[in-house]
């Protein structure tokens, strides 16, 4: 009777050794799944602005260089005017004069004509886009995720720790595919009691 009680015990251990690696798992794919969130998590609109509006000056001023406004000064080739770049290449059956320059060009001296208005038809999809969204400035999300990642490390651990003692004491447990490495290797020493 008395190696009965033993063995039921047993089960009941080794039963809740493995809810106990269950819940582990879950809280580790919880984590996985918020480390992906945040490195999804739009910009606020403030910051894509600024990172529009430093592209459109760099676009912008980019454009007006490439006419070279500076030829007008000259006083033989400014009846000439100004002209937009192309440039010829041979695509196997003559050259061809491509004007993709010219197009960039032309983009750009249009965007600077017209930069408010585009910057607010610009803000107007941006605000669309994250309705409703969580939005993390670049150093709310590098916090977040330092955090998230550190969190998601000590459940490796945790998970590392219980999967060799339930190892030890002669039952077989898979890892997970997706198990870190550095949890994985880590040595017996350091990982949680």
């Amino acid at each position: 009777m008395n190696l009965l009680k033993k063995l039921a015990g047993t089960r009941s251990a080794v039963t809740s050794a493995l809810d106990e690696l269950d819940v582990i798992r879950s809280r580790n794919a919880d984590l996985q799944s918020e480390v992906r969130r945040l490195h999804a998590a739009p910009l606020p609109v403030s910051e894509a602005l600024e990172y529009f509006d430093q592209w459109a000056e760099r676009t912008a001023a980019d454009a007006i260089e490439r006419l070279r406004p500076e030829r007008l000064l000259d006083a033989k080739a400014a009846p000439s005017g100004l002209s937009l770049p192309s440039v010829v290449v041979d695509a196997g059956g003559g050259p061809e004069r491509v004007y993709t320059a010219a197009i960039e060009c032309s983009f750009g001296v249009m965007l600077d004509a017209c930069l408010p208005a585009v910057r607010a038809s610009v803000e107007e999809a941006l605000e669309q886009a994250v309705a409703g969204r969580e939005c993390l400035t670049m150093q709310e999300r590098a916090e977040k995720l330092e955090q998230a990642k550190a969190d998601l490390m000590t459940m490796e651990l945790e998970e590392e720790s219980l999967v060799r003692a339930l190892e030890a004491s002669g039952l077989p447990v898979e890892r997970r595919a997706d198990a870190d490495p550095q949890a994985v290797l880590c040595a017996d020493a350091s990982l949680p009691a």
